[in-house]
């Protein structure tokens, strides 16, 4: 096992150095990170997955112990590169490899967080559903993990070396920024389409007994279907966002946006044991359109115009598959006005994401 971990880092001399004299990580270093990411990233979702379920709710679970050990493991990781790049007369923080130090600052944050949970299981109780997720020190978890995770990404970012690399180069990238947006979509996991029953044929005669035992029927009628649109607002651009973003800097190998939004889309179908699996694999069409969309119009910041295109027909994609597949397994109960206005406005909210993160160019200041 050692020989393992120890050959990377065997090989990071041949490193290409900053001026500042920090290396960049190697393609193995950045691959064990993730990989020891996907151990955390198993572990929470297995614990969601086991909230969901009446699993026992208690700080010490089998589940728990997944997703902490995990952690240790990218700690012990974490200080090890950082301690073998330490150079005579400098902390850790300044010699650390490219990227590496909020590695480091992510550690320290979740260590904070998850000891602070265990006080606060203590005094208030382990919390379920919702309040599980908006939970200070989950938070604070959340905030240290998505630094530990973001490592390879960011030391991908400052390789400036490579600006069209092959899929196996931008492998370590690409973990790190799927394992960063499985992270987002866990704590917005109430906010998802993919497991909400807020658009099928159900909701109407549900409504109609609310209706006659409670008279509230159009009122809660609404108020599931608003849940199900802002579900959809979020999960688009959560899903376009990480994409747009890498856009910004590479020219993404075929299959990345594939790999992406099938792997975050499965993850959050699995909290639920895949009980409404068909509605999942609208995440397929979306990555292969974005896929092919990138490889034939070549979005960048100087075309502008294409990354608004890539945005626009991924969102338009997705959402058009999703209804598609649950009116194939389930049937949708939404009326045409709503379903086709949420197409509209999840490919312009996606449009306009995309503006944002592919803004004009500011004119140049006018001489006199």
């Amino acid at each position: 096992m050692s020989q393992i971990l120890d050959q990377p880092l065997q090989t990071a001399a041949s490193a290409s150095p900053r001026r500042d004299g920090r290396r960049r990580l190697t393609w193995g270093e950045c691959l064990l990170s993730d990989l020891f990411a996907l151990w955390v990233i198993v572990g929470l979702f297995v614990d969601g997955w086991a909230h969901n379920h009446q699993k026992p709710e208690t700080a010490f679970t089998p589940w728990h112990g997944i997703l902490y050990s995990g952690f240790l493991v990218s700690a012990w990781w974490a200080l090890r590169v950082a301690r073998r790049d330490r150079r005579t007369g400098e902390s850790m923080w300044r010699s650390a490899p490219v990227g590496h130090s909020l590695v480091l600052v992510g550690v320290i944050v979740f260590a904070i967080g998850g000891t602070s949970d265990l006080v606060w299981h203590a005094v208030f109780g382990v919390e379920a559903s919702l309040a599980a997720l908006l939970s200070p020190t989950h938070l604070l978890m959340l905030a240290g993990a998505l630094l530990v995770m973001t490592g390879p990404f960011r030391s991908g970012w400052a390789d400036g070396r490579q600006q069209a690399p092959s899929f196996r180069q931008f492998l370590p990238t690409l973990l790190s920024l799927i394992l960063a947006t499985a992270l987002v979509a866990f704590f917005f996991q109430y906010a998802t389409p993919f497991r909400r029953d807020s658009y099928g044929t159900w909701v109407s005669p549900y409504t109609s007994l609310v209706t006659r035992f409670a008279g509230a029927g159009a009122n809660y009628r609404e108020s599931i279907e608003i849940v199900g649109m802002l579900s959809l607002l979020v999960t688009n651009l959560v899903y376009v966002g990480a994409l747009l973003f890498p856009l910004r800097r590479w020219r993404l190998p075929f299959g990345t946006a594939t790999l992406l939004f099938c792997s975050v889309t499965a993850l959050v179908g699995g909290i639920d044991g895949f009980r409404r699996i068909v509605p999942l694999v609208a995440a397929l069409p979306a990555g292969l359109v974005a896929d092919l969309l990138i490889r034939r119009l070549d979005p960048s910041p100087r075309r502008r115009g294409a990354a608004y295109a890539v945005a626009a027909a991924t969102s338009l994609t997705l959402w058009l598959g999703f209804f598609g597949a649950y009116q194939f397994a389930y049937g949708v109960g939404w009326t045409p006005e709503l379903w086709a206005g949420a197409l509209v406005m999840a490919t312009m909210s996606a449009t306009g994401l995309s503006l944002l993160a592919f803004p004009a160019p500011l004119p140049t200041p006018a001489a006199g």
